[in-house]
């Protein structure tokens, strides 16, 4: 048995705090949305080695014994319980028009996802009315489009072979893609029947088609990702066709193509190699691009500046199109350095360019090349923007509707880059910030914070990494001054695994982020969440966070190469047993 404490390489930190405190006073609290903390404000903050996982949640230590065991020993190689997840609202949306070649956007048409940590995932989230309803007219509003030009739906010509025959041939073609596996005999005949059922009934052929897709799109088989339960006590590997739509839903958010489904009929994708080889491929692909920008978007939380855009009254020059160019910028970014650019987690953090919006041009003060092309990196002033942290998105998406706050700043950093959620306001703490005195400074009127003993503890773990971000303003522009005083960006962390010190400005914290350990073990862990779907298990999924950790690390923390080691892990080819994690 593997011993978490044995090997530095083998320890996952987690950073806990403890005792109780963060109460009353006039302070403003936060937490990162998907983060959370199970233990209290600290007296003091400790770096605990538990035999845990990272990820946006980090569960309290335990005083119990490590399990010991080696990933040598091929009874170690596990996976945590997968729960049956429903797709989610994107998901669903790709596999409609996917199945049905349309360019519809139904996502808005079915309930709003439940979340695991930062992402988007129904796992085992409940069904009432209300979605069963709206999955009904969605399904209504996707075969009326589909059938609109039914020709480029058929397989077959009706006329030519008759029209139950078509049904038949329909039945084989798009039941096999909507449940992502074959159909069994008395699946086929059940929906051929409700082919008959509308024909009998007085209905065209075009109607008998119409309510064997609806059927399709409803069923449950389709809604959710269905994969047999393990076999007995231990992890089973999952089925071809299992597989291949973890895969797809993964690297795509939507089903299988012809290439991986004929992959999974001919058994072979049972290997490692074999995914190796398919995710590469898949990578490739524009829908990975769709699908990296669904990450950073959920990751880092940039999604909330479209839906509560800026005051238009203090930046006059706040737009729709604005903040819609701002998370495009980030989601650029994140695809030119991942799938086009070195790939290094650390080019993240610190690369001074980006694939600007023509409408954020002006906002960054740069002028694209006259012969630049869409998406083509160009180069900010690296005294000011460095990486992903200092993006017009991400900087707006964590200040407040009119102002900055250095509190959501500094949870944003904690929680979501180094995993170290602080803990949320206590229920009788005032959240709303500090009032603001004629002259005084951000920094000065967020410093009473931590003049308020019941406040201190909680705020000195984000204000002062907040006040890095001082150089920007809520919309994200960068600013020397304030109140009539020349900006001080100087920023501490305290508490950490290997970031504690002082700091000035974002450009050198994203610096120091870059390099961190922790923030490596955060990302890592933030990927796996995503590809799964559910929290890691300490134990079953301990194997596989240690080869991709190794991974990782061999090729100088490049994310392509992390996901690639995720999709070959045991916890990606495995279905193990037991509950919700």
């Amino acid at each position: 048995m593997r011993n978490f404490a044995s090997a530095p390489r083998n320890t996952i930190f987690v950073l806990v705090i403890s005792t109780l405190g963060c109460s009353g006073g006039n302070g403003e609290g936060a937490t990162a949305p998907g983060a959370s903390s199970s233990v209290g404000a600290p007296t003091s903050t400790m770096i605990t080695p538990v035999p845990t996982t990272p990820g946006p949640s980090m569960p309290p230590p335990t005083t119990a014994p490590p399990t010991v065991f080696s990933c040598a020993d091929p009874a170690a190689h596990q996976a945590g319980p997968s729960p049956m997840r429903r797709l989610t609202r994107l998901q669903y949306a790709n596999s409609v028009n996917d199945l049905l070649k349309l360019k519809l956007d139904s996502a808005p048409l079915v309930a709003e996802d439940e979340k695991v940590g930062a992402f988007d995932s129904n796992l085992l989230a409940p069904v009432g009315e209300l979605h069963v309803d709206r999955y009904l007219k969605a399904a209504e509003a996707a075969t009326d489009s589909a059938l609109l030009n039914v020709t480029t739906l058929l397989p077959c010509d009706p006329v030519a072979v008759g029209e139950a025959a078509c049904a038949g041939t329909v039945i084989d073609t798009l039941g096999p893609k909507a449940f992502r596996r074959p159909l069994s005999p008395d699946e086929r005949t059940q929906y051929l029947g409700v082919y008959t059922d509308s024909r009998t009934s007085g209905g065209t052929f075009a109607e008998g088609i119409e309510q064997v897709v609806r059927s399709f799109l409803q069923s449950p088989y389709f809604l959710y990702l269905v994969e047999a339960p393990p076999a007995g006590a231990a992890a089973t590997a999952v089925s071809p066709y299992e597989v291949a739509s973890r895969l797809s839903y993964f690297l795509w958010n939507s089903m299988p193509d012809d290439t991986l489904f004929a992959a999974a009929a001919a058994n072979q994708l049972g290997t490692p190699d074999a995914l190796l080889a398919q995710a590469k491929r898949m990578l490739e692909s524009d829908k990975a691009t769709a699908t990296l920008a669904s990450f950073h978007k959920q990751w880092l939380g940039i999604d909330r500046l479209l839906s509560a855009g800026k005051d238009t009254k203090t930046f006059p020059e706040y737009t729709p199109e604005l903040g819609q160019a701002m998370p495009t910028e980030t989601t650029g970014f994140a695809d030119s350095v991942i799938r086009k650019g070195d790939g290094k987690l650390a080019t993240l953090f610190t690369l001074a360019q980006s694939p600007v919006p023509s409408s954020l041009l002006s906002f960054y003060g740069v002028q694209a090349p006259a012969n630049a092309t869409p998406g083509q990196l160009i180069a900010l002033n690296p005294t000011e923007r460095a990486g992903l942290l200092t993006q017009a998105g991400v900087l707006g998406a964590h200040s407040h509707f009119a102002d900055v706050s250095p509190v959501l700043t500094g949870v944003f950093v904690r929680a979501t880059i180094m995993c170290q959620a602080p803990p949320p306001p206590p229920p009788t703490v005032m959240t709303q910030p500090p009032a603001a005195k004629p002259g005084e400074t951000t920094r000065q009127r967020f410093d009473r914070h931590r003049t308020d003993p019941s406040c201190a503890n909680c705020h000195q773990l984000m204000d002062p990494i907040g006040y890095g971000f001082s150089h920007y303003d809520a919309l994200g522009h960068y600013v020397t001054m304030d109140a009539g005083v020349a900006v001080d960006a100087n920023g501490r962390i305290v508490g950490s695994l290997d970031l504690d010190g002082p700091f000035n400005g974002a450009v050198e914290l994203s610096q120091k982020l870059a390099t961190s350990a922790q923030v490596r073990e955060c990302v890592m862990g933030q990927w796996f969440l995503f590809a799964l779907g559910r929290n890691l298990d300490a134990q079953a999924d301990g194997c596989s966070v240690a080869a991709a950790r190794d991974a990782f690390a061999k090729s100088d923390y490049n994310v392509q190469d992390l996901l690639l080691s995720i999709i070959q892990s045991d916890s990606f080819r495995l279905r193990g047993v037991g509950g919700v994690q």
